[in-house]
């Protein structure tokens, strides 16, 4: 199964909303959008839902893939005991946690995603993303920035 063709399994729907064909970042509906790309390639890339209410981000093992095949995926990430729960208060399968190295806007970072196998979206960057990397969302625009310790 190619990494466009995934459209069932279920968190948020938020595989309805996943356009491959994306900007650099986007809102589609009500919920922005980041354009990931490997980080050893240019040209192909992966949406991913920025959620704010996410703590932790998640892959399904479509985009684990993607990214495990351009390079991406640094080292496996033990996570013991780690429970995920989804915003409908159901329990999310764990199938491990790993350290990828990606790029947005041109900056290369690095942070642990958590694979769900019954993840209906590709990717949500999650609050551990967003705050070690410092990304922020621009007021009035719905655009993803890299902020600097000053703010945005």
């Amino acid at each position: 199964m190619g990494l466009q063709q995934v459209s069932s399994l279920n968190l948020a729907d938020v595989g309805d909303l996943l356009d491959m064909h994306s900007t650099t970042t986007e809102l589609r509906g009500t919920r922005p959008f980041m354009t990931l790309r490997a980080h050893q390639r240019e040209g192909d890339s992966v949406s991913a839902l920025w959620d704010s209410g996410a703590v932790t981000s998640v892959l399904s093992p479509d985009a684990f893939s993607w990214f495990k095949e351009r390079g991406s995926v640094l080292r496996e990430v033990d996570l013991d005991g780690l429970s995920l729960t989804a915003a409908n208060g159901s329990s999310l399968k764990v199938n491990g946690a790993y350290l990828l190295r990606f790029r947005f806007l041109h900056k290369t970072m690095e942070g642990v995603f958590v694979v769900v196998p019954n993840l209906q979206g590709l990717v949500i960057v999650g609050m551990n993303v967003i705050m070690a990397e410092n990304l922020t969302l621009v007021p009035g625009t719905a655009q993803v920035a890299i902020g600097t310790k000053e703010g945005p």
